[in-house]
């Protein structure tokens, strides 16, 4: 019984390849494209094919934005060519690289966090220090109200 058990998987495994050959997976491709399209291809076509058959982009540098822009992963050029469509994939959108977006994504945490940190204390942002509550203590419903 486990040798048996054991051997479909096996050939399960041997053929989980062209099992995915064949599920396809509907996605848009948009942004920096010359024609923006919604395509149907196999699990595992590369990122780039999709472009491409978006009539690819006329940027020279450019980033890959798969998903939308708050969850999605962003993928330099570089990185878009090792990747591939998968069962969760459901757009691509190219994006200039000089764009806030972009710029804020590549941007590492702590710079963005330093950064934050100075404009709070110079006062040109909210203030958390003691003193920015009201005197009595900001007490509505045992919440406490951060003034802006």
């Amino acid at each position: 019984m486990k040798i048996s058990l054991f051997l479909l998987r096996f050939f399960l495994f041997l053929s989980l390849p062209s099992l995915l050959e064949d599920i396809k997976q509907a996605l848009t491709v948009t942004g920096e494209v010359a024609h923006p399209v919604i395509l149907r291809v196999p699990v595992g076509t590369p990122l780039l094919e999709c472009v491409e058959a978006a009539g690819g982009t006329a940027l020279s540098e450019y980033r890959i934005l798969c998903g939308g822009p708050m969850m999605g992963k962003l993928y330099t050029m570089e990185e878009a060519r090792r990747e591939a469509v998968t069962k969760t994939t459901s757009g691509i959108t190219v994006l200039p690289p000089d764009i806030p977006l972009v710029r804020e994504r590549e941007t590492p945490l702590r710079v963005t966090l330093r950064t934050d940190r100075r404009r709070l204390d110079s006062g040109r942002g909210p203030s958390m220090a003691q003193g920015s509550f009201p005197p009595d203590g900001g007490a509505a419903g045992g919440r406490q109200i951060l003034r802006l």
